[in-house]
């Protein structure tokens, strides 16, 4: 992480309120008008956008950063602000609690960063000293994330973050915490731990932020979250932010946030947002041909590299080894492989070494992998969520990417009510070159040993699992181990006749 190095207060610059923190306000970034202004009466939730007699800021300068935020973001190649990082800056720079709901790949990262930073630069820090902000984030690889892009930002403002998450060794994140810190960006379970130990101290933290929200409660991690936020100071900035936020995420908000401003995206029926950019493909197979078909989806050219999906860790890591066994440079991540294997995954498909990366929902939240063209779903998933944060890995910063999905078919009305549920149009296509119809030898690799013998889904030709009654099976066992018994009485020499028998 960065050096020791104090911050110094910046007065070139002062933050420029965007509104007073005793005001809710609500802007929608997904409409053509700006954000608002205020108005003593309450605002109806659901109303639409403000009016625009404020304009929507079109560079950084007009928001309000600090100098030395503004050349650590123009550094680290930040041009414009996105229209969340527009509406959202602002009013954490006025001190406000915000929720922000906006589609993956948005720029929500840098909506909270870069106030953050120039907000932090207005108090010195000495060694030892608890953190001033905490980032809370559901997964290690988002953890890791955040840091880089902190990182990148701090260094330049004179600011000290600090990475907690598991993986790593406990001690070393215990000597960087006690070093003293400005930020802390962690995992919930793995920051937990630390302040049982009495490692973290929570008394100065004036800001909070919950990444990736939805993802943390999907996980289990509320409690572990209320834990914390519980020992923080009241009076503290909250900062809630997901891509969607379903009802038991709007009573956290309730709990924790007062009087919070909204920023909303448009999203889909089910409240997931998916990007504009995406170009949605779904191809009909039977089960046993989705390994035969992907190494062919794979060899078109226009596939620079893929993110593929699977619902489980073992179809995950078998996957990944047929296609390198085929050629293909493919690695997996899933949540039972260690840290350091997970890392030199993403690492190697960032610098482009790795050309397909087969994970499970581990990867679904917050990986930026900027290049990547095609997010493949080889399972199908079970929620229309799932699918908008999957193909969400593509199409990052409204570019464009493909998100191409293996159906089999009984899940047709499945992959239709998906993109019903999320708004978008699917193209069912047909790959030319792979027959259809034919019979893989052998069996499925991707079915662990102990399922084989049942039926994969959409394949009728599979042998089925053959069908016991419990009744007669529990008979059968007593039978048989009555007949043990007796032909061990059989076998058994018969009784002494005894002495006086003898004698005659």
């Amino acid at each position: 992480m960065t050096p020791d190095v104090p911050s110094e207060p910046d007065p070139a610059s002062e933050p420029n309120p965007a509104s007073e923190p005793d005001q809710a306000r609500e802007s929608n970034p997904g409409g053509d008008s700006s954000p608002g202004g205020e108005s003593d009466a309450p605002r109806d939730p659901d109303a639409d956008a403000p009016s625009d007699d404020v304009r929507t800021p079109t560079t950084f300068a007009e928001i309000g950063l600090r100098p030395r935020v503004l050349r650590a973001i123009t550094a680290a190649g930040f041009t414009d602000p996105l229209p969340v990082q527009a509406h959202a800056i602002p009013d954490v720079l006025a001190g406000l609690d915000v929720v922000v709901s906006a589609e993956t790949g948005s720029g929500k990262t840098l909506a909270y960063l870069a106030p953050l930073a120039s907000l932090l630069l207005s108090g010195a820090r000495r060694r030892g000293d608890a953190p001033r902000a905490v980032i809370l984030v559901p997964t290690r690889e988002l953890a890791q994330q955040v840091a880089d892009v902190a990182d990148r930002i701090a260094r330049a403002a004179g600011l000290r973050v600090v990475l907690v998450h598991g993986g790593v060794p406990v001690s070393r994140e215990a000597r960087e915490l006690k070093h003293g810190s400005d930020v802390v960006i962690a995992t919930p379970g793995r920051l937990a731990d630390h302040a049982r130990r009495g490692g973290y101290r929570s008394e100065r933290v004036a800001h909070l932020v919950l990444d990736e929200a939805d993802r943390m409660l999907d996980m289990g991690f509320r409690d572990a979250v209320l834990a914390l936020v519980t020992k923080m100071p009241p009076e503290r900035q909250t900062l809630l932010l997901s891509a969607t936020v379903p009802p038991e995420l709007e009573k956290l908000a309730v709990e924790l946030l007062r009087e919070p401003t909204r920023i909303k995206a448009e999203t889909g029926g089910d409240g997931a947002a998916v990007p504009e950019g995406i170009e949605h493909r779904a191809t009909v197979v039977r089960q046993p041909l989705k390994r035969l078909l992907l190494p062919l989806i794979l060899d078109d050219p226009a596939v620079r590299a893929a993110l593929v999906f699977v619902n489980t860790r073992h179809r995950c890591e078998v996957l990944a080894r047929l296609l390198s066994e085929q050629g293909v440079p493919a690695e997996a991540l899933h949540g039972a492989r260690s840290q350091t294997e997970r890392n030199a995954a993403l690492d190697g498909c960032r610098a482009g070494e790795v050309r397909v990366l087969v994970a499970t929902d581990l990867a679904e939240r917050g990986l930026d992998l900027p290049h990547l063209t095609h997010v493949i779903n080889f399972d199908l998933p079970g929620k229309p969520a799932t699918y908008a944060h999957r193909v969400g890995r593509t199409a990052r910063a409204f570019g464009k990417g493909i998100a191409l999905t293996l159906v089999t078919p009984p899940e047709e009305h499945s992959m239709q009510g998906i993109a019903k549920r999320l708004g978008v149009r699917v193209a069912w296509t047909v790959v030319e070159a792979f027959d259809y119809e034919q019979r893989p030898e052998g069996l499925d690799p991707l079915i662990p040993p102990k399922k084989r013998g049942r039926s994969p889904a959409g394949d009728p030709d599979a042998p089925k699992r053959k069908i016991v009654n419990p009744v007669r099976q529990k008979q059968e066992f007593w039978d048989r181990a009555r007949k043990r018994r007796q032909s061990k009485r059989d076998d058994l020499p018969g009784p002494d006749p005894g002495p006086h028998r003898r004698r005659r």
